[in-house]
């Protein structure tokens, strides 16, 4: 493994879909009412862009400053608990991947997607391959498509099931 790599953690999928849901309890219990960026989070599970995830950590922020200023009630047994889901949603909120499609992925590169060419719906993009590209490496993150191949500059992407 080299130096500028990151492990990668495999979470079973029960323990993953157990946490997830009492993160987004958590959300659900402290949103501020339907337009507030908590109130998307447990709706959709998704972080939907880096405003919304600012909005997020914000609003989890007051909360948390809400907890801090009472300290009276903060010794009880439920404010220790509910300050501590809130770090953790906190946590799950700095650290959850943007979900991009590739209509905006296009949108940030200028790049456009070709038109659908097989039964299978696939489209290609062309882009220079580099590792360090981070509009390269963002094809692989794409809420809506998948990587079926690469052959040089050409990236062919098929819809996500």
């Amino acid at each position: 493994m080299t130096t500028d790599s990151i492990p990668v953690v495999r979470i079973s999928p029960d323990h993953h879909t157990n946490k997830c849901a009492r993160l987004m309890e958590t959300a659900a219990a402290w949103h501020g009412g339907q337009s507030s960026a908590l109130y998307a989070l447990c709706s959709t599970e998704v972080v939907h862009s880096e405003e919304h995830r600012a909005n997020l950590i914000s609003e989890i922020e007051a909360e948390l400053d809400g907890l801090n200023k009472n300290q009276g009630d903060y010794t009880t047994a439920f404010n220790r608990d509910e300050y501590a889901a809130l770090l953790h949603l906190r946590t799950f909120v700095q650290q959850f991947k943007v979900q991009t499609t590739l209509a905006q992925w296009s949108k940030q590169t200028g790049i456009l997607p070709t038109h659908p060419t097989t039964e299978r719906q696939a489209v290609s993009v062309v882009i220079e391959p580099s590792e360090l590209n981070p509009l390269y490496n963002k094809l692989w993150d794409l809420s809506d498509y998948v990587v079926s191949s690469v052959s040089g500059i050409v990236v062919w992407l098929t819809p996500r099931k």
